[in-house]
């Protein structure tokens, strides 16, 4: 199976001369399509550079990323800004929803501006927030709901234009814990019912223990990859919690 994201040997460094800091150093993966993989680290490993870097919001310094088939590295700004719509569909810790409009039109914003007509919008917009269980919330706004109901929205528009990959960052990290888990269940049903794509980064074992692979991060470098196979999912997450203590680094205390 080809894979829908290969990062292949990139580097990316901060500042210039003989104050630059190298950030990622040569990492490598692929993530097929229907994957569901977690990247973790302690504070400063670079996971949230290389979420950025994934998502075209950074540059790499050196290497390629492909997503899609497309080589995101070799594309000019325009082009990026076309390719991140069309292609990636992010999940944010704080929603990034507009206050000033509804939940249906939060989501319809990722369609108008792919410029998808009226009818196939008002239908994908249907079986997405019925999948989703936000279907009876479209016409209130985000004030009105909760933070759990936001976060599905947020959900909806990074998926409603069909895209390859769903990024998370953090997303469980302004949620209470029923809220949370309510997400995970979410982002579960996303993977196994409707095969999206998704690469989410976090700090919370309980949050990484819904992903199928995790990726871990030390001093910029890949220092280990764990996948949870046959394993239930509270076998998997004492496997994240064993490398997480290797890791050391103030990552976790385990007094």
């Amino acid at each position: 199976m080809d894979s829908v994201l290969n990062v292949r040997h990139i580097e990316k460094y901060f500042g210039s001369n003989g104050n630059a800091v190298k950030v990622l150093d040569d990492i490598s993966f692929e993530v097929k399509p229907g994957e569901f993989t977690g990247i973790m680290g302690p504070s400063g490993s670079g996971k949230t550079t290389l979420l950025n870097c994934i998502s075209t919001i950074d540059m790499v310094s050196s290497g390629n990323i492909e997503l899609g088939g497309n080589d995101i590295t070799l594309l000019k700004e325009k082009e990026l800004a076309k390719f991140r719509r069309d292609n990636i569909g992010f999940i944010f810790q704080d929603y990034n929803l507009l206050d000033t409009l509804t939940i249906k039109e939060n989501i319809e914003l990722a369609l108008s501006a792919a410029g998808v007509s009226l009818d196939k919008a008002e239908e994908r917009i249907k079986q997405v927030t019925e999948e989703l269980e936000i279907d009876g919330i479209l016409q209130k706004f985000p004030a009105e709901v909760s933070g759990g109901e936001k976060q599905r929205c947020a959900c909806a528009r990074a998926i409603v234009n069909n895209a390859k990959v769903v990024l998370a960052d953090e997303p469980t990290g302004a949620l209470d814990s029923h809220s949370s888990m309510k997400l995970l269940q979410l982002f579960e049903k996303m993977n196994s019912t409707m095969n999206v794509t998704i690469l989410i980064v976090t700090h919370d074992v309980f949050t990484a223990s819904y992903a199928k692979r995790i990726l871990f991060l030390k001093d910029g470098r890949i220092f280990a990859e764990i996948r949870k196979g046959n394993k239930k999912r509270r076998e998997f997450f004492n496997e994240i919690l064993d490398v997480m203590v290797m890791l050391g680094g103030g990552f976790i205390d385990v007094r």
